[in-house]
């Protein structure tokens, strides 16, 4: 049996497969949480200060550290909203770039980034989103930043009514933790005898979830098949199957959950191939 699993977001691609034959295991639902859920939102300036306290702690082994920040003025007009949106979206900006391993990241400029066809396409989507998220009211903090040898600034926007932070090219785009889990694969064969269970059920899954710097859930995917057994004297049969997704993303982060049956037979020896 295969399935796959992929996220996506501006910089990230992750595709996740494997393949599994027929085995027995006791049903178990999957709990994810959903994003109505409350992540706790601290003033802009008490969250920078904490995490240039605490930098190199919280940049774990990436090697980014936050240096300092300065707040920079408002955007009190039509004129330097469209101004600050097209600074933070300029060839000099820089923007984590991530392997597929999910485990290490490269800082590059934007200029870099746009070099491929993927990274010019990923540029018009932030686009779009700060289109929406970014308005007049809102203020302007200059980040400093240094990772490896490199030094370098963000423009980090913050919301005024209540100064939380909106967007900034760093603390939006790098995952904080990144949690993977999968059904245990170590189990006995279909057609094998477990003593006291008449109608058996055999769950198999995959499940993604992650968060960025500010703690705002980013992506949360998995993808789930249930083989339904029966018992038929000292054996089990396979008699059918459910297949089900769940998927859900934020800002520039996108997910895609797929899982389909390749091949499907009931009794004894059946099987279900998926992908």
């Amino acid at each position: 049996m295969k399935r796959k699993l992929v996220v996506q977001m501006m910089f990230l691609l992750l595709s996740l497969s494997f393949i599994i034959q027929s085995c027995n295991s006791n049903y178990e639902d999957i709990q994810l949480d959903t994003f109505d859920s409350e992540f706790s939102v601290k003033k802009w300036d008490v969250f920078l200060q904490e995490y240039v306290d605490n930098s190199k702690k919280k940049s774990g082994n990436n090697g980014l550290i936050l240096k300092g920040y300065d707040y920079r003025e408002e955007i009190d007009n039509i004129e330097k909203l469209e101004r600050i949106k097209k600074e933070i979206l300029s060839n000099e900006q820089s923007i984590p770039v991530y392997q597929e391993s999910l485990i290490s990241f490269d800082v590059k400029t934007i200029g870099e980034y746009k070099k491929d066809s993927a990274g010019q396409e990923g540029i018009i989507k932030m686009g779009v989103v700060l289109d929406s998220i970014i308005h007049s009211g809102m203020g302007i903090v200059d980040l400093v930043w240094e990772y490896k040898d490199l030094k370098f600034k963000s423009i980090c926007i913050v919301a005024k009514e209540n100064d939380e932070i909106i967007y900034d090219n760093l603390l939006t785009n790098v995952l904080e933790s990144v949690e993977l889990k999968q059904s245990d694969m170590t189990v006995e064969r279909v057609k094998t005898r477990t003593e006291g269970v008449l109608n058996c059920r055999y769950n198999f899954y995959r499940w993604y979830e992650s968060t960025n710097l500010l703690g705002m859930k980013t992506v949360a995917a998995w993808v789930n098949c249930v083989v339904y057994g029966e018992q038929n004297g000292n054996y089990k049969s396979i008699s059918t199957y459910e297949m089900n997704t769940h998927k859900e993303s934020a800002l520039l982060f996108s997910a895609v959950a797929e899982i389909r049956s390749i091949s499907f037979q009931e009794g004894l020896y059946g099987h279900l191939r998926f992908a």
